[in-house]
């Protein structure tokens, strides 16, 4: 069997400088060039994969060496190699909707269109039309594979709601009505992010349902719509469900701290990634029980997002090889093995396998199955002042969950968000 080379890293000011003394000089330092050279991130995935690489290795005859940072390090070591022109990296799982926009502008991440198209094996068609489109750029062309995704989930109390004969809501109608029933002054009716730009990717699918968007047309860079009237009364319905029924201190909640709410069971309904939900139930992290706790697709337009994805540096001159990797990493039989260590997957197909039967509640998997054929392939601007995007528009958020003027808050967040936008087609020349 071949061999391949993890390298862990954690330190950031040295990772940096590690890494760039790597890619002095040719390509690679000390590194062979036949050696496929893979960024990754400390999670599931990377165990999963790291435990068959040299099935794959035996298999392909590739070399892999899989360099390991947390995903903030990821980003930042990527934007340092590709803004120097002197990348080592072939392969890199990143965070989509964190990166795209920059790698996409910047020429950094190959097209991968005619690889996904071309092969029928490979089965482009099992990874859903939205999480398909969520890898596609403006101009028509497939620049990762995802391997996880992420949608909004309603997490409920199961036991209060039939204790009030209470259904579970499956509209904005019934959202507010359940949580005014619900709310006391010991339990919240729902908790939400309230935390100004942490607040934004929940609100997203209230945006949605409300029929707003953040850009003219969905466009990443059509001119911003945050202060529409759709978005306005999205602003107004969100503020209202947690001024009058969210928890106290909700302006400085994010998910960790309506997590910790709905486990303390203070918290009747709550709205966030579907990731949590082995969380609500263990006993190391929670309260309650598995009777107690109920899961539902979110009565408001959810996103369905990649939360991870795999793509290719255009400046590799082994992309035959980093493809056959990815297909590898994010083949059927691989995201089948993945959803059994709990991985949110990607594919469709991987939703109704043995696996994942064996490892989610089936109502996690039904709501799963909802967002994956109705979700909006984002849940934040697609720019890539992302960060200051959020920023903005999440004071309009703020002033809705006081009790503000609304509509004078979405103008002034408009205006911010509008400002990012010219200033990104100008920087990058997007017409």
């Amino acid at each position: 069997m071949r061999r391949s080379t993890v390298v862990t890293a954690w330190a950031g000011t040295a990772v940096l400088a590690l890494s760039l003394a790597a890619c002095g000089g040719d390509s690679g330092g000390d590194q062979s060039p036949d050696t496929l050279q893979v960024m990754m991130s400390p999670h599931s995935i990377t165990d999963v994969i790291t435990e068959r690489l040299g099935e794959f290795e035996e298999e392909s005859g590739i070399d892999v060496e899989i360099t390991s940072l947390n995903e903030d390090q990821v980003s930042q070591q990527l934007r340092v190699e590709f803004g120097a022109n002197n990348s080592a990296t072939d392969v890199f799982l990143y965070r989509p909707l964190q990166d795209t926009a920059q790698f996409v502008n910047n020429g950094w991440i190959a097209d991968l269109t005619d690889r996904v198209t071309g092969d029928a094996e490979f089965d482009w068609e099992d990874f859903g039309e939205p999480t398909r489109e969520a890898v596609t750029s403006t101009e028509g062309n497939v620049i990762a594979v995802p391997v996880a995704t992420a949608r909004q989930m309603l997490f409920y109390r199961a036991d209060l709601l039939a204790e009030a004969g209470v259904e579970v809501p499956t509209t904005l109608e019934e959202l507010e009505a359940a949580a005014a029933q619900l709310d006391t002054p010991d339990v919240a009716g729902i908790c939400l992010r309230g935390q100004r730009a942490q607040a934004v990717t929940t609100f997203a699918q209230f945006l949605y349902a409300f029929g707003g968007n953040w850009n003219e047309g969905g466009e990443p860079y059509g001119d911003a719509t945050v202060d529409s009237p759709e978005a306005i009364e999205a602003f107004e319905y969100y503020g209202n469900l947690l001024s009058n029924y969210g928890p106290a201190g909700v302006l400085n909640m994010s998910w960790a701290e309506c997590s910790a709410l709905f486990s303390q069971g203070r918290a009747a309904m709550y709205i966030e990634g579907d990731d949590r939900w082995p969380e609500f139930t263990d006993p190391e992290k929670s309260t309650l029980t598995e009777a107690q706790v109920g899961y539902a697709p979110s009565p408001a337009l959810t996103s369905v997002v990649p939360a991870q994805a795999f793509g290719i540096a255009a400046s590799s001159d082994n992309t035959d090889g980093a493809w056959e990797f990815i297909r590898w990493a994010t083949s059927v039989e691989m995201a089948a093995d993945m959803q059994e260590v709990g991985v949110m997957g990607a594919r469709d197909s991987a939703w109704e396998s043995e696996q994942t039967a064996e490892r989610f509640p089936e109502a996690v998997v039904a709501a799963v199955q909802v967002g994956n054929a109705t979700g909006i392939p984002y849940d934040r601007p697609r720019i890539v002042a992302v960060g200051e995007a959020r920023d903005a528009i999440g004071g309009a958020l703020v002033a809705a969950i006081e009790g503000g003027d609304v509509a004078d808050a979405a103008g002034t967040a408009n205006e911010a968000f509008q400002q990012l936008i010219d200033s990104e087609k100008s920087q990058f020349g997007i017409e």
